[in-house]
């Protein structure tokens, strides 16, 4: 057996912090194989910094493939996450496929994107465009408000969204001004529609911040600790909840993976050579069976991009009035992820065109 060391190495979310805490890691910690789970602008700006030392980082920071695709050179960057492309798509073809037929059978689906003035909202923005187009969806976007970093206050962003008219508004946000911008949007706007929210919306955090108001909102997932769709899966959220007495929120599970990757990955290499693991990396091709993510084809492998393409599924939240708590359903997904329910239209939704 090849002996292991846990070096860590917080970035706080900050360019700065992240370049420092990577070149401490890589220089004065001298490791071997870097993982992590990064803000988009830090991603962006680290990411380079190892590859550029040869040492393999296996990452998730959103639009990861992204910014892996604007590197000369990304032998040794390996993205573990769900392609931007992926998730953007779910979300549209949920919207097409379920919610489309009940609002608008005869028309293009008009939907609204509220998205952070940032990398990642344009990235995001990237991902919906690209779907539209490359598969011809019948959806228009009638329009697409930002908002900058940690706002609070959405009333004017909902506001001019009303005003376009959407029959489902994309929240393109964190789970902090998702849940701001939902709240302000049904409570004191009256945009009584369809929210669509992201994969980071699966966390005890948002469900805590949005209250009732989560009611009927629908967001995409790779992971739900409340619904474990795998043995595996359960076994982790037992697991994690013995150990820290909390439900783990979406990226304990991708931390999880990409240790047992990096894992599989040495014991392939048989070595802690940098470039051997890189090789091993770049060779894999493993079931996921013992994995979390809902891995596309059920498989554990790169693209010759570097791209992991995973499957996500769509979650609808319900109001439990006598736990006093939201509860999460899938109500659409690929085949091997079972439909709990189906969707249900908000019973105060109006149609606005």
């Amino acid at each position: 057996k090849i002996p292991l060391k846990l070096c860590l190495g917080d970035t706080k979310a900050v360019i700065e912090e992240g370049t420092s805490a990577i070149k401490k890691l890589i220089f004065v910690d001298k490791v071997d194989v870097l993982i992590g789970i990064y803000d988009t602008p830090v991603a962006a700006a680290i990411v380079p910094i190892a590859v550029e030392n040869k040492v393999p980082i296996v990452f998730d920071g959103g639009g990861a493939n992204l910014i892996v695709r604007s590197l000369k050179d990304f032998s040794y960057a390996f993205p573990y996450e769900i392609h931007t492309h992926d998730w953007t798509g779910s979300e549209l073809r949920f919207l097409v496929e379920v919610v489309k037929p009940l609002v608008a059978p005869d028309r293009n689906l008009r939907v609204a994107i509220l998205c952070e003035d940032s990398p990642f909202g344009e990235l995001a923005m990237e991902g919906y465009t690209w779907n539209k187009k490359t598969y011809n969806l019948p959806v228009e976007f009638v329009t697409v408000v930002k908002y900058e970093k940690m706002a609070t206050d959405f009333h004017a962003h909902m506001m001019k969204i009303k005003a376009a008219k959407p029959d489902a508004v994309i929240v393109a946000a964190t789970p902090e001004q998702a849940a701001y911008a939902i709240e302000q949007g049904l409570r004191d706007v009256g945009l009584k529609t369809v929210y669509m929210g992201l994969p980071c919306l699966e966390t005890p955090h948002f469900y805590e911040l949005v209250g009732k108001f989560g009611d009927y909102v629908v967001y995409d997932s790779r992971f739900t600790p409340l619904l474990p769709y795998k043995a595996v899966a359960a076994r982790f959220v037992e697991a994690y909840k013995k150990k820290f007495g909390e439900l783990p929120s979406f990226m304990a599970p991708l931390t999880y993976d990409m240790v047992k990757i990096v894992c599989k990955a040495i014991e392939a290499a048989g070595s802690l050579d940098k470039k051997a693991i890189r090789d091993a990396l770049e060779k894999m091709d493993i079931p996921a069976d013992d994995f979390l993510a809902p891995m596309h084809n059920n498989r554990i492998s790169w693209d010759e991009h570097h791209e992991s393409h995973m499957d996500s599924f769509v979650i609808q939240l319900r109001w439990d009035e006598k736990a006093g708590k939201l509860k999460p359903y899938i109500v659409w997904g690929p085949p091997e992820v079972a439909k709990q329910a189906k969707f249900e239209l908000p019973p105060y939704y109006e149609k606005l065109s």
